[in-house]
């Protein structure tokens, strides 16, 4: 596994995957980081390449067609497709076997704006561990470390904190909720370069301790016993 650009700040591989981080620029237009992609890949002469987003799917089609690499199948994850992305995207859909898309608003929306065939778009939901995630008692003690009440009603989140996950939004609508339901609290499970932005916002609305950004954390189902 090869990833352009430095990991997040805390993230830890499985033990048992091979990852190399390139530090490379992600922006499509750096034709230099198309070309060491290439000289990164051709050791290993891949068979299939499989690529994740907007970026790393430009620069890993040049190198899978510089190199030909048989089959490239791209991983996107949101909605974010805008004339430009259309575009290149476009362009390069006849090197692309397959397009895998978390739903199907988003296979219609790839397909139209992008140009892939019927044959080329396949919907695969992100997967749940429904072991891992079930319904389970409110952690007590988790709850009184963070001035839970039993009266509160707690409106969380699990996600990373990035422009393009609308936590300002969830802000801004938390801050309504809170002049209609006062005993509303939020709290906040990641982490992310917004991190900082988002507390400002969070004081410039006047939440003070009803907003809790608690940072990444690795007991998910844990953190999520305390939300209704």
């Amino acid at each position: 596994v090869w990833g352009l650009s430095t990991p997040e700040e805390g993230w830890e591989p499985p033990a048992d995957l091979n990852c190399r981080s390139l530090n490379l620029p992600k922006a499509s237009g750096r034709r230099d980081t198309s070309r060491h992609l290439t000289e990164v890949l051709r050791p290993e002469r891949p068979e299939v390449l499989h690529l994740h987003s907007f970026s790393p799917h430009v620069h890993g089609v040049r190198a899978a067609a510089a190199l030909g690499v048989p089959s490239v199948v791209v991983s996107f994850h949101d909605l974010r497709l805008g004339a430009r992305r259309a575009l290149i995207c476009r362009h390069l859909a006849g090197r692309v076997t397959r397009v895998i898309v978390l739903n199907q608003a988003m296979a219609e929306l790839y397909r139209h704006r992008c140009g892939y065939t019927e044959r080329q778009v396949v919907v695969l939901p992100n997967g749940v561990d429904v072991e891992r995630f079930v319904p389970r008692p409110r952690d007590e003690e988790l709850a009184r470390r963070l001035g839970l009440r039993a009266e509160d009603y707690v409106i969380g989140s699990v996600g990373s904190l990035r422009p393009n996950k609308g936590y300002r939004f969830l802000l801004e609508a938390f801050a309504a909720v809170r002049r209609e339901l006062p005993q509303a609290r939020l709290v906040v499970v990641g982490a992310g370069d917004r991190r900082r932005d988002l507390e400002g916002l969070a004081h410039r609305f006047g939440l003070g301790e009803s907003a809790l950004l608690v940072g990444e954390q690795r007991d998910i189902p844990r953190w999520m016993s305390l939300f209704q």
